[in-house]
Formats: C-alpha cells, structure tokens, sequence
C-alpha cells in the first residue's frame, strides 16, 4: 500500500513538473513566434538579446534560469550556449554559410513547436502570451539591428 502511495505522489510530481516551461522549450517557443525565416547567427547578439530581456520586469521569470558573465568581452552565458547547441542538434534551426551568416529555422520545425506549446501548456495562457511577446521583441530587435539577413 505504502509504494502505491508513493507512486501517486511521484507521478503527481512529474506532471507538475512537465507543465512547467523549462529553458529549451522558452528559446524554441520565442524564436518560433517571432515568425522569421532566419536570423544573424550571431552568438553575441542571442546572448546580448536573452540578457537584456531577461532585465524586464515581464520576462524575468521566463528566463530566470540564464545567468550572464559579466567579464567576458560580451555578456555570455553557458546555459543559452548549450541550448542553441542542442536545437541545433535536434535539427529545430541550423547554419546557413552562404552570405550572411544566419540561423535558417524551417517552416515544419515551427509548426511542430508551436503546436507542442499550445498542447502542452494549454492551461497556461500566461506564458503562451510572454513568449509571444517576448518573440515579437526578438523580431523587432532582429529588424533594428544592422545585420543583414535574407
């Protein structure tokens, strides 16, 4: 009797767990509703782009889990290095080498995040809603910077 009860409150652990947005998912999911095609694959402007958002008060708690050096010649952060590491490997977005060097994230890739989002935290409109805006300030910020993409 003692380990089904145990079970059960394992199990209620993890679902509660799983509906929480975790780190990878949060970059997936504000790139994604940013709606670009591509965009500087530049680690110095992702990494100056999470950090400054990461100071408002509205997106402070999305990306609460990235922790920023302050001595390196650009705020840099491991975590976000490791990240883009692996939507890279899991084939989310890639290189692209033939003329300004940009990240390229193919339409499918969006689609699948996009609706692995609205599925998964469907009961959680609140950071549905700050992802969306935090990706509309990415393309903004992508639009303003002098970077030239295609």
């Amino acid at each position: 009797m003692k380990q089904n009860i145990k079970k059960e409150e394992i199990i209620k652990k993890m679902e509660v767990y799983f509906k929480e947005p975790d780190p990878l998912i949060t970059i997936a999911a504000f790139m994604t509703y940013s709606d670009l095609n591509s965009f500087p694959a530049d680690r110095k402007f992702l990494h100056n782009f999470v950090n400054k958002a990461r100071k408002e008060e509205k997106f402070k708690k999305l990306l609460e889990d990235f922790a920023f050096s302050e001595v390196d010649i650009y705020p840099f952060s491991r975590f976000l290095e490791e990240i883009l590491d692996s939507l890279m490997l899991c084939r989310f977005m890639y290189i692209v080498h033939i003329g300004p060097r940009r990240f390229e994230i193919p339409k499918d890739e969006r689609e699948k995040v996009k609706k692995k989002v609205e599925k998964r935290f469907a009961d959680n409109e609140e950071f549905i809603q700050c992802v969306k805006e935090l990706g509309e300030k990415f393309r903004d910020y992508v639009k303003k910077s002098r970077m030239k993409i295609i």
